[in-house]
């Protein structure tokens, strides 16, 4: 893109320790009977959360019962928790803030979405690869289109376009 020589290093995983750690007992936190969804980041602009929340309206108003659960800190918490309040979400999504271990969370889930603007190499998207998740993901110019190998690992969404996501 810049005319710049330089190669490419992937980010190390220790792909055991994941395995493990995803193993590990946890409380269920999802209903039976609905689509599991999660979604784990920094809860910033970059990372577009608010473009999920609007999806759900969408599959709530078709009677899709679901459960979405956002993993991840950050400035716009209140924002987005304000939005789930005041469009009768409360039931269907739930915060649980940093998680040390996520991949016990994320290992009870259908679906990982991540909805960001832009990425460098979004590890999070590996690590649920890994645990054979299936993945919906934005668009965005770098970062998901080569992890999941233009398009052949996941489905793609253009970003912010959330009716697009809740098809």
């Amino acid at each position: 893109r810049f005319n710049i020589k330089s190669i490419f290093i992937n980010n190390p995983f220790d792909f055991n320790n994941i395995r493990k750690l995803a193993n590990k007992k946890r409380e269920k936190l999802y209903p039976k009977n609905c689509l599991k969804l999660i979604s784990i980041g920094r809860m910033t602009e970059q990372k577009d959360q608010i473009t999920i929340l609007k999806s759900l309206l969408i599959l709530k108003k078709k009677k899709i019962k679901f459960k979405l659960l956002l993993l991840g800190k950050g400035y716009l918490r209140n924002k987005l928790e304000k939005f789930v309040n005041e469009n009768g979400l409360k039931e269907n999504v739930k915060f649980l803030g940093f998680q040390s271990n996520p991949f016990s969370v994320l290992k009870q889930a259908d679906i990982f979405i991540l909805s960001s603007l832009y990425e460098g190499s979004p590890n999070v998207l590996i690590e649920a690869l890994f645990l054979r998740k299936k993945i919906i993901t934005t668009d965005c110019p770098t970062g998901p289109g080569e992890i999941l190998s233009k398009k052949v690992y996941g489905e793609f969404f253009k970003m912010k376009d959330y009716n697009q996501l809740a098809n």
